[in-house]
C-alpha cells in the first residue's frame, strides 16, 4: 500500500485508516525481514544443539501467554474507544491483571523448569527468559495506540527495540557470547519495547501515573476474558506443544533443526492474517448487502489465499534442500523436509484463517474455539505416534493433518459451518474454473448492485 495511494483518497476517515494498516504492515514486514535475517545468523552459530536450547527457552512463555496476557486485547480497545473518558481506569485496571497474571505464570514456568529432568542451565534458561512476562503489562500501552489509530508509535517502539536487540546478537556472535546471552535478549527486547511504547505514550500528553484501578472495570473484564484465555492457550498449544515433545522425546539438536525451518515458515503464515484483517470490513459490508454478496466475496478470499499458499509451496517443494543450504548450511541436514511439509500446511492454515473471520462475522466464534482444541488434541496423539517413528518430519506431518482436520474438515459437523467448507473444497478448482478470481477486487457482483444500508 503506497503512501502516494492513501493520500490520494478524498475522505480523511478512510486516508486515516489505510494510514494506520500502512503503518502496521511496513513494521511487520521490516521487523520479520530484519529478525529472520539476524535470527538465521544466530542459527548458525549456535548450531542445531544450542538453536533448540534457545527455542526449548521460550517455548515455555509462549505457552502461557495466554495465561499472562489474560485475552483482554479486545475487550481493552472496545473499551478504549467507546468509553473515551475512562481510558486510565481501563488501563490502569488492565496493568493490574496483567501484572497478577505475569507474576503467576512465571511462577508456574520456573516450578515446572525445576521439575524437568534436564540441566541445571537448561532449568536457568528457561525461567530467565520468562523474566519478560513481568514487563509485558506495560505493552498495554500499545492497545491505547491501537484503540486511537496511532500504530506509528507501535511500529517506532517495535522497530527501535528490534534494530537495538538485533545489532546485541549479533555482537554476541561476534564476541562468541554463550548461550545465556541470546536468552537474556528475550528479556532485553521485552524491556526496550515496553520502555519506547511508554515514551510514545508520555509524548501523546499521557501520563501512567493517573492511571487507576477501578471495580467496575474489572469485574466487566472477568465475565469476558475466561473464553479468551480458553482460546488462546488452546491455539498456542495447538502451535508450540510439537517442540516441547521434540526436545523431550528426541533432543535439542533435533529440536533446532525442526524450529530453523518452522522459523522460515511464520511469517508467511501471518500474510493470511494481514490479507484477511484489512478485507474483512469488505466481507462484512457484503453481508450488509445480501447473504448472495457475502458468500460470493468470502468465496474469492479462499481462492486467491488457497492459491496463494498453493503456488508458494510448490516453489518450495522444489527448492526447499537450496534455500537450507544457503540459509543454515549443512549442519541443519534434514531441515528441508520440515520446511517443505510446513509449508504445505499453509493452504490449510490460510483457509482455517478465512473461516476464523466468517465465524466473527456471523457471531459463531465459538465453533473456532471447539475446532481449535480438537485440532490440538490431535496434534498431540499424532504427535505421540509420529516423532518416535520418523522424527521431526513426523512432528511435521502431525502439525499438517491436524490443521487440514481442524481448519477444513471438521466444518462439516454443524451446520452453521457447512457452507464454510463447501467454499473451501471449491477453491482448489477455482483456478480452472475462474482464474480470473483469484486476484480479482472485491467488488459487488452484478446481480448486488443495491446500496448497503446505513
Amino acid at each position: 500500500m503506497s503512501l502516494k495511494g492513501i493520500l490520494n483518497i478524498k475522505s480523511p476517515h478512510v486516508k486515516k485508516y489505510l494510514t494506520n494498516t500502512s503503518w502496521i504492515f511496513w513494521d511487520y514486514v521490516l521487523r520479520q525481514g530484519f529478525n529472520i535475517f539476524i535470527g538465521i545468523y544466530v542459527a548458525r552459530y549456535l548450531k542445531p544443539e544450542g538453536f533448540g536450547s534457545l527455542s526449548y527457552a521460550s517455548v515455555y512463555i509462549q505457552l502461557l501467554q495466554p495465561l499472562a496476557y489474560i485475552g483482554l486485547s479486545s475487550i481493552i480497545i472496545r473499551d478504549l474507544i467507546k468509553y473515551k473518558d475512562k481510558s486510565n481506569e481501563i488501563l490502569g485496571t488492565a496493568f493490574v491483571f496483567k501484572l497478577i497474571a505475569s507474576i503467576v505464570s512465571l511462577l508456574i514456568i520456573a516450578c515446572i523448569a525445576w521439575s524437568l529432568n534436564i540441566s541445571l542451565s537448561g532449568k536457568w534458561n528457561i525461567v530467565v527468559a520468562s523474566i519478560s512476562l513481568l514487563v509485558s503489562p506495560l505493552q498495554i500501552i500499545d492497545l491505547y495506540f491501537q484503540a486511537n489509530v496511532k500504530a506509528k508509535y507501535i511500529a517506532y517502539a517495535q522497530q527501535t527495540s528490534t534494530i537495538l536487540v538485533g545489532a546485541l546478537k549479533f555482537f554476541g556472535v561476534i564476541m562468541c557470547f554463550p548461550l545465556i546471552w541470546f536468552v537474556c535478549m528475550i528479556v532485553i527486547e521485552a524491556v526496550i519495547t515496553s520502555l519506547m511504547l511508554a515514551f510514545f505514550y508520555k509524548a501523546n500528553k499521557q501520563e501512567i501515573k493517573k492511571w487507576r484501578f477501578d471495580k467496575q472495570v474489572a469485574q466487566t473484564f472477568l465475565k469476558e476474558l475466561l473464553p479468551f484465555v480458553f482460546s488462546g492457550f488452546f491455539i498456542v498449544l495447538y502451535m508450540k506443544i510439537d517442540q516441547l515433545m521434540i526436545y523431550s522425546m528426541l533432543d535439542a539438536t533435533s529440536l533446532g533443526i525442526y524450529t530453523a525451518a518452522v522459523k522460515l515458515c511464520e511469517p508467511f503464515y501471518l500474510i493470511a492474517s494481514l490479507i484477511c484483517s484489512s478485507l474483512f470490513p469488505a466481507i462484512i459490508n457484503g453481508l450488509l448487502i445480501s447473504r448472495e454478496e457475502y458468500e460470493h466475496r468470502l468465496q474469492r478470499l479462499f481462492n486467491m489465499l488457497t492459491w496463494l499458499a498453493i503456488f508458494v509451496s510448490l516453489g518450495i517443494q522444489l527448492f526447499a534442500n537450496t534455500i537450507i543450504q544457503i540459509i543454515y548450511g549443512t549442519t541443519f541436514a534434514g531441515a528441508e523436509v520440515v520446511l517443505q511439509i510446513y509449508f504445505w500446511a499453509s493452504v490449510f492454515v490460510f483457509q482455517g484463517v478465512i473461516a476464523s473471520q466468517a465465524y466473527a462475522a456471523e457471531k459463531i466464534q465459538v465453533y473456532s474455539t471447539f475446532y481449535t482444541f480438537i485440532g490440538a488434541i490431535v496434534n498431540i496423539a499424532l504427535n505421540l505416534w509420529l516423532i518416535p517413528l520418523i522424527g521431526v518430519k513426523g512432528a511435521a506431518f502431525a502439525t499438517l493433518i491436524s490443521y487440514v482436520i481442524s481448519g477444513v474438515l471438521l466444518n462439516v459437523m454443524f451446520k452453521q459451518t457447512r457452507f464454510v467448507f463447501k467454499q473451501q473444497a471449491y477453491a482448489y478448482i477455482a483456478i480452472f474454473t475462474k482464474p480470473k478470481s483469484l486476484l480479482s477486487a472485491f467488488y459487488a457482483s452484478k446481480n448486488n448492485t443495491r446500496k448497503i444500508p446505513s
